[in-house]
């Protein structure tokens, strides 16, 4: 086989599933170039070489994690995926996806932190102040086994299932997964549950308007604004993973709260709130997964923004159920397969996906609203449930606040200190380490922003981490702290 690179001329990272002399020969003038380009091989065995700039992943138990140093070390950079001729489609395919997952998993990674946690931990900091008359949600589990449970979502096909829905309510637990909230109170469905989780989200002035008062399962992240106008019951359901300074505050409150991990999106969240619960079967609704050039959400949705008040954008082309072009993003398709792989791993557990077009669910069987069979009262069992609920107690919250903040102001007082009398400044580089907010926020958040900070530019790691250091430290005291 000839081996064409002429398009690698603004690909920065190749990487070659199955080894062969003559991709070699073919990729090292590219690789010549720059000795920034990097090389990485995917196959069964080691191939000889030693060349600084080939990286090897062999295939097998360890390669998922080697693999995902290699992506979160690429990110930023342009690279390509090629592979041996010899090798058949269908492994082709499964390590493209594998390969695809990651550097989908690393983007949205680095999305969560974009603004250094800003958002997540101001809504964090706030939702604990305002703990009063707060529930716990994990009470809740294995209290509905059996009870069948909707999950909607705000995908446009959940216009056509609202009339249907309207008539299920005493038969299904119904979850109004975020901004699903909004068209199935207009269009006459009072959810048993609400599901909040976005520490970004426009519901605000609709839970501020509304009269509805259903109960509201959410997480610490949730806007503060959010939480403040939700009427109903309100019940903290876990700690998400990703911010250890969370955890750091709630020790030192001494509240307890289970890890209890949301996936991707809100969606995920309801779903495995709905396991937890112990219903079965779990239909979902509404779960598009994509847009088409009519519509991205169900009607009265406003669009999601991330942390940066950007609007999120379906940019990723794919395929629906009925085979057209459609659109979608990292968060929704992550969200898919993690609840492909939640389905899977519980085959006595029923998963049913009722939603009307969309994505398709690998695994998961599809079924129209109208035809899976429904009977199972049960709105007595939930106000019994959740009046009978613990009421989380007082905390010092405002202390343990106070204690971090000043953690911060140390920090950032040790960080001019060594940028000006230099980094080799060894007793400064300890009583920084020693400081809380550096060992549970800036160590971790360096961590992540290293490899995209280094990638865009050359200069002393030490430097550069200092300065970063610098400028997380100054964007939380002025939008965490001012106040």
């Amino acid at each position: 086989m000839q081996w064409d690179t002429s398009f690698l001329k603004e690909t920065d990272v190749v990487y070659l599933y199955g080894w062969e002399d003559a991709a070699y020969d073919a990729l090292k003038p590219w690789l010549k170039v720059n000795p920034m380009h990097k090389l990485i091989i995917l196959d069964d065995e080691t191939p000889t070489q030693d060349d600084p700039q080939i990286h090897v992943c062999v295939l097998g138990l360890t390669m998922q994690e080697e693999l995902k140093t290699h992506v979160w070390e690429s990110f930023g950079k342009r690279s390509v995926f090629l592979h041996a001729p010899q090798k058949k489609q269908a492994e082709v395919e499964a390590i493209r996806r594998q390969l695809e997952d990651l550097q989908q998993g690393v983007e949205l990674t680095i999305g969560l932190f974009r603004d250094f946690g800003v958002s997540f931990l101001k809504n964090a900091f706030a939702n604990l102040e305002r703990l009063k008359g707060v529930k716990r949600g994990d009470q809740l589990e294995e209290k509905f086994q059996g009870v069948p449970a909707i999950i909607c979502g705000a995908g446009p096909s959940l216009d056509k299932q609202l009339e249907t829905l309207k008539h299920l309510h005493q038969n299904a637990l119904i979850f109004g997964a975020g901004s699903a909230l909004v068209p199935l109170v207009k269009g006459g469905v009072e959810p048993h549950f609400g599901v909040l989780i976005d520490p970004e989200t426009p519901l605000s002035q609709f839970l501020e308007e509304t009269d509805a008062s259903f109960p509201i399962l959410y997480q610490l992240q949730l806007s503060s604004k959010c939480a403040h106008n939700i009427k109903g019951e309100k019940l903290l359901f876990g700690k998400a993973e990703g911010f250890p300074i969370l955890d750091w505050c709630l020790d030192e409150m001494g509240l307890e709260l289970p890890r209890f991990h949301p996936g991707w999106n809100v969606a995920t969240f309801a779903t495995h709130i709905a396991y937890t619960l112990g219903c079965d079967p779990i239909i979902f609704v509404g779960m598009d997964g994509c847009s088409n050039d009519q519509q991205s959400y169900a009607k009265d949705v406003q669009p999601q923004r991330d942390p940066m008040h950007q609007e999120r954008e379906d940019s990723i082309s794919c395929v629906d159920r009925e085979g057209h072009e459609v659109f979608s993003r990292s968060d929704f398709i992550m969200g898919k397969k993690w609840l492909e792989e939640l389905a899977y791993s519980d085959p006595k557990r029923r998963f049913i996906n009722a939603t009307e077009g969309g994505l398709t669910f690998e695994g998961i069987p599809n079924s129209p609203l109208k035809e899976i069979e429904l009977s199972h009262p049960h709105n007595a069992k939930i106000l019994h449930e959740i009046e009978n609920g613990d009421v989380l107690s007082d905390y010092p919250v405002k202390a343990v606040l106070q204690t971090i903040r000043k953690s911060a102001e140390k920090c950032g007082e040790v960080v001019e200190k060594i940028l000006d009398k230099g980094t080799d400044s060894l007793l400064d580089w300890v009583a920084l380490e020693e400081e809380p907010f550096y060992q549970e926020l800036l160590e971790p958040l360096w961590e992540v922003w290293k490899y995209p900070l280094m990638n865009q530019r050359e200069s002393d790691e030490k430097i550069q981490k200092l300065l970063f250091l610098k400028k997380v430290v100054a964007t939380f005291r002025d939008e965490v702290f001012h106040g």
